[in-house]
């Protein structure tokens, strides 16, 4: 997917528009910190034909892919680690997409 435009919120309240790697590993950090009701954050991305995903987190390392469209798709997966997290959102900042739902459903 080519990217138009991208956010990052956090479960506690701050949000990033068009969010860099820096900005995911430094909100990684910070979800490592938080409690549990606020240890999440997701980043949601925008194709230049409409296309809308999301990609959430939690502390608990479950990560939900959200397909949305006239019927919303939600895929989870609990990644193995947070350095998985941190390359997976690395794939979903480029627009790779597929690969990422390939590793969801696959894995």
């Amino acid at each position: 997917m080519k990217i138009i435009e991208s956010f990052l919120e956090k479960a506690w309240g701050d949000s990033i528009d068009n969010p860099s790697l820096q900005d995911i590993k430094t909100t990684i950090s910070e979800t490592q910190k938080m409690d549990f009701e606020h240890g999440a954050f997701w980043v949601g991305i925008f194709g230049e034909n409409g296309e809308e995903e999301v990609l959430e987190v939690d502390k608990n390392l479950e990560m939900t892919l959200i397909l949305v469209s006239n019927n919303p798709v939600e895929l989870k997966k609990t990644a193995p680690s947070w350095s998985s997290i941190e390359r997976t959102y690395e794939k979903f900042l480029s627009g790779d997409t597929e690969a990422i739902k390939d590793w969801i459903r696959n894995e």
